[in-house]
């Protein structure tokens, strides 16, 4: 679930402008494909002839794809954040009513999404209101998950308004939240080089890409077996048995027996 103040501060000009930045390198990248191949290849193709151009020919075809590949993934991020930013405009929007809703009532509204409300109805013979209090939001079918003071509905009329507020306010953070890890993972590139290296670039909050670098395997070799004997019994090609001690910590009971 997005926090409140992540939704109610988010800018989503910075997901649109960062979007544009993507769309340019993938331009960029298009266009570059396109003058590797008029440029490029065709005219070697068409003039020369032998094992040097052939070896050229092949080379200038892997940069080829490598301008297309980066052309695909920048469109297809391009694509993500402006999804991204037009779900979360939406539910950025109703958490604003609902903080409006909360200011001209009077309540007060944390950073958790719980809604404040102050004291309020027909007083008791004491002339006391009745008392105020937080609550907060609700899965839709399931009880609220909290209000400080006591459960259940109160003499408070603002009590129920306050709820109404919260069970709206979680139904955006939650939502929000969803969609926020749904594109988490379309904010992604990935290259294979030619020698194995996989490489990873995902792109965070505020256009901060991470990098991540996975080697291949190195060449084969012979490991010697281990020279220790194992400290406890050796269950090498036997079948190892089931755990046979108790310790009342990590232990799961025992069912009594019939006749203890």
């Amino acid at each position: 679930m997005l926090s409140l103040p992540a939704l109610r501060d988010l800018r989503l000009t910075e997901l649109t402008e960062a979007a544009d930045g993507w769309r340019k390198v993938s331009g960029g990248a298009h266009a570059a494909d396109q003058r590797v191949e008029s440029e490029m290849l065709k005219p070697l193709k068409e003039t020369q002839v032998g094992e040097a151009a052939t070896a050229a020919y092949k080379r200038l075809g892997r940069v080829r794809q490598n301008f297309r590949y980066v052309y695909t993934e920048c469109a297809l991020i391009e694509t993500a954040l402006k999804g991204l930013a037009l779900e979360l405009e939406g539910l950025q929007r109703k958490l604003a009513h609902a903080l409006e809703d909360a200011r001209q009532l009077g309540f007060t509204v944390l950073d958790d999404g719980g809604v404040g409300y102050p004291a309020a109805g027909t007083p008791d013979t004491g002339g006391t209101l009745p008392e105020g209090g937080v609550v907060r939001g609700r899965r839709p079918g399931h009880g609220f998950f909290g209000r400080e003071g006591g459960f259940g509905k109160g003499d408070n009329p603002n009590e129920e308004r306050a709820r109404a507020l919260a069970d709206t306010i979680w139904s955006a953070l939650n939502e929000a939240g969803e969609i926020n890890s749904q594109y988490k993972g379309a904010m992604a590139a990935y290259f294979v080089t030619p020698d194995g290296f996989q490489l990873s670039v995902v792109v965070g909050w505020k256009d901060q890409p991470h990098f991540r670098v996975t080697t291949p395997p190195a060449e084969p070799s012979e490991v010697a077996p281990p020279t220790t004997p194992p400290h406890g019994p050796d269950y090498r090609h036997k079948e190892v048995p089931e755990p046979d001690q108790f310790h009342p910590f990590w232990s799961v009971p025992q069912a009594p027996r019939a006749g203890d």
